[in-house]
């Protein structure tokens, strides 16, 4: 549970005063419970025959593993004792295989034929780390294909064939510095791997004499055995300075791979690519706006059927007719928006499909190929709360001009709008307002649904949430305008979002807060400091409060040169010094609600507890509130009740509504 700290001095004398006050609102319970309350299935996969589906349902306050027979329904399944912190990954081989990867890195399966759980592989054999499935092997249901690191030898991954049956285990392609992910087909052969190094990341495919770069990478005691085949360097690029590359899929011939890359364009396109030279053999999808997010294989064929993109809403693109069907046939049926195809049966009987309404969790729904027929996974109508009701929350895409407050840097991209989104309660009208700002801070935010907002706009408020400038999702020119920008453009970009809503006539100077997590959280501080002109208050959920600290502790970390440059961007110590929240405490003049996670592995602890004592020592209107066992993201439904109604009281307690708008 959340543990909150004694106020001291001012502090104490303000939360005492509020709360005598009587008519303050009184949040509501059961609108609480249904909005941190987990997604009632989640984490959905088919069998290879599409016979059984493995899931994550809600059992209370928690979620569990759960098989069942998809034409049956979940009565008549089993619900496993593993709960949603035990599972790391799941999937399946075969038709009733499913295979478990839980957090200690043992490996079970469950023969969803028998209802048998049983261990594959212990945790501490051999010391194994990062495990992950390589390949399940077409037309062999006994073996398959995983990567991990040993603690017998350096910590870069090999590939090995596990029986299913026995447990055997045998070593297929030797560990090999500096790959780190491995690509097979589904025939089981592998033919990619990918590399990093510094700043660097790499491919190497097998050295079959066929052109590219001569670099050989040899195993990893650089005396491979006599018939092992050797791999060579097929391409580099260092991800700061280099145009944007991600693998996305190997092709079934093992020659060619679907890719994303943005080397012709601002925005990350989809290409199909060679993996014997290294070159670009046709764009498959594009967008001048938005980057391509991923690819959608077909589950059967292996065989690239179209893209997934983020503009408004999550949104799919199809290029093929038969896809075209599917989607058409969705949209006629379900009217749910934000439909994707996440994956699908091997035997290219049945699709997954799952829907992103803005109202409620999303949902999972069986598209059965040829008869178009579709089954939800879940009885929705009857599970789902009537104070979540499909028109109760309002959505809308703003654009944000933000051109006057830049100097012309780096070209037009300066001079870009901002999208936003913002969200309301249907019907109802409130100048109370929060402008909540997303973490990363290389994320973005989209029309989805948040519990978060849902809670806030269902409480009176209205929520402005801006991809800022640095958000990932709208090209290259716009991410990397970000780096090294903490404390810069970036927070430059929240205080137009707070302008936007005063001169929009949304929020006044005494009815809008700020508020956050992570990045959100550092750049809400931040604003305390910077922005008590336009805002009464704010709020951070485990934000970071000493940029260098933060640096110092991701130091510590694997592939830190993959993640640093873009927080360090050019700035020298002492800047990053100056532009962390506990170097302008003693400009901040809003009320603070802090809380932070014991258990948080990207912004420790620390940090918030440093910002507490440095406010306390100021004498600083704030609440700090420790989350006892919660991490980074709050998975737990007893945390997000904790945040939620701490929240809540807070922005009643320090935003008051304008008489017109009572």
């Amino acid at each position: 549970m959340g543990q909150a700290e004694e106020p001291s001095g001012h502090a104490a004398a303000e939360l005492a005063a509020a709360a005598s006050v009587d008519d303050r609102p009184q949040p509501n319970l059961p609108l609480l419970e249904a909005l941190v309350a987990h997604s009632p299935v989640s984490s959905v996969t088919l069998s290879d025959n599409g016979t059984y589906v493995a899931a994550l349902v809600r059992k209370g306050d928690d979620q569990r593993l759960a098989v069942w027979n998809p034409d049956e329904g979940i009565d008549l399944g089993v619900i496993t004792e593993l709960t949603r912190e035990d599972v790391r990954w799941m999937s399946w081989v075969g038709p009733s295989v499913l295979l478990i990867c839980r957090q200690d890195e043992s490996i079970w399966t469950f023969n969803a034929q028998v209802a048998v759980l049983r261990p594959l592989l212990d945790a501490d054999q051999a010391n194994r780390t990062g495990v992950s499935l390589v390949s399940s092997v077409a037309n062999d249901n006994d073996r398959i294909l995983m990567q991990w690191s040993s603690g017998s030898r350096a910590s870069y991954p090999g590939v090995y064939r596990v029986d299913l049956s026995s447990g055997e285990i045998t070593e297929m392609e030797t560990p090999r510095q500096p790959v780190f992910i491995w690509w097979g087909t589904r025939d089981g052969d592998i033919v990619l791997g990918t590399g990093i190094a510094g700043r660097k990341k790499m491919l190497f495919v097998r050295d079959d004499g066929i052109g590219g770069n001569t670099d050989v990478l040899e195993g990893q005691s650089f005396k491979p055995a006599a018939d092992e085949m050797r791999w060579r360097k097929l391409v580099e690029w260092d991800v700061f300075d280099d145009p944007y590359f991600e693998v996305q899929h190997v092709n079934p011939d093992g020659k060619t791979a679907i890719v994303l890359s943005a080397h012709d364009s601002d925005t990350a396109e989809l290409w199909r690519y060679d993996l014997t030279n290294g070159k670009y053999l046709s764009r498959l999808a594009s967008d001048q706006t938005y980057d391509i997010a991923g690819a959608i294989i077909d589950p059967a064929s292996g065989a690239y059927a179209g893209v997934h993109l983020r503009t408004f809403g999550p949104e799919q693109r199809l290029g093929q007719p038969a896809w075209q069907q599917y989607q058409a046939a969705i949209e006629a049926a379900i009217k749910e928006p934000g439909i994707r195809f996440i994956g699908g049966s091997r035997d290219g009987r049945y699709l997954v499909v799952r829907t992103q309404p803005i109202h409620t969790h999303p949902r999972y729904y069986r598209l059965n190929r040829r008869t178009l027929e579709i089954v939800p996974f879940w009885p929705y109508e009857q599970n789902t709360s009537p104070l979540l009701a499909a028109n109760a929350i309002l959505q809308t895409e703003v654009w944000i001009d933000r051109a006057v407050s830049e100097r012309r840097k780096r070209g037009d991209m300066v001079r870009r709008p901002m999208q936003a989104i913002l969200t309301t309660a249907s019907g109802q009208k409130s100048d109370k307002a929060v402008v909540l700002i997303h973490g990363g801070p290389v994320k973005r935010v989209q029309s989805q649904f948040n519990p978060l907002v849902s809670w806030l706009a269902l409480n009176g408020y209205t929520v402005l949430q801006p991809n800022f400038i640095g958000s990932s999702g709208y090209g290259e020119s716009w991410r990397r305008a970000g780096y090294g920008e903490w404390g810069g453009r970036m927070q430059r970009d929240v205080r137009i979002a707070l302008m936007w809503m005063h001169e929009n006539g949304y929020a006044s100077t005494d009815s809008l807060c700020v508020a956050g997590g992570s990045y959100g959280g550092y750049a809400a501080l931040m604003s305390a400091a910077v922005d008590s002109d336009l805002i009464t208050c704010a709020a951070s959920y485990n934000g970071v409060t000493s940029v260098p600290l933060l640096l110092e502790y991701l130091a510590t970390g694997r592939f830190s040169m993959q993640t640093l440059p873009r927080i360090r961007g050019k700035n020298s110590d002492r800047k990053l010094r100056h532009l962390s929240p506990i170097a302008v405490a003693k400009d901040i003049k809003v009320p603070v609600l802090m809380l932070h996670a014991t258990l948080d592995q990207n912004v420790p602890y620390v940090q918030g507890r440093l910002m507490a004592d440095i406010l306390n020592r100021r004498d600083k209107d704030h609440t700090f509130i420790t989350l006892e066992g919660a991490g980074h993201t709050l998975i737990r439904a007893q945390d997000r009740r904790v945040y939620f109604g701490e929240l809540l009281d807070f922005l009643n307690q320090y935003t008051n509504e304008s008489p017109e708008n009572p």
